[in-house]
């Protein structure tokens, strides 16, 4: 098992632009896609033998099995919360839970929208 960190990209600042723009029934709407999509973001991963331990806002702390990096279910859960909010996710991987932390950091700053992983042998 492996810890897996997910937060969402730029959220805030679209948050900031419908706050200054007097657009609160967009920033609800959006609020409520980010929580319906985190959610079942949250039951795909357990689905497939993840431990979410934290799954708010725009965030989720997971343990998942190493293979679930590899096969393409995380991707596509990934995927499936662009479609359901117009909005990436980026994501650290580790063996420990400042790894992970590190990895979502190279994540957000070299582009957002990707899983960083630490090499395996």
């Amino acid at each position: 098992m492996v810890y897996l960190l997910l937060d969402g990209d730029s959220i805030g600042d679209s948050f900031e632009l419908l706050y200054l723009d007097e657009k609160i029934e967009s920033a609800v709407t959006l609020s409520r896609s980010i929580s319906d999509a985190i959610s079942r973001l949250a039951v795909t991963l357990e689905a497939q033998g993840a431990s979410i331990h934290i799954a708010a806002g725009d965030d989720v702390l997971a343990t998942i099995p190493d293979e679930l990096i590899t096969s393409g279910a995380l991707d596509s859960s990934i995927k499936e919360f662009l479609i359901s909010t117009g909005h990436t996710l980026s994501g650290g991987v580790g063996d420990s839970l400042a790894q992970a932390s590190e990895n979502l950091r190279r994540a957000k700053l070299s582009g957002k929208n990707k899983v960083v992983s630490p090499p395996r042998v």
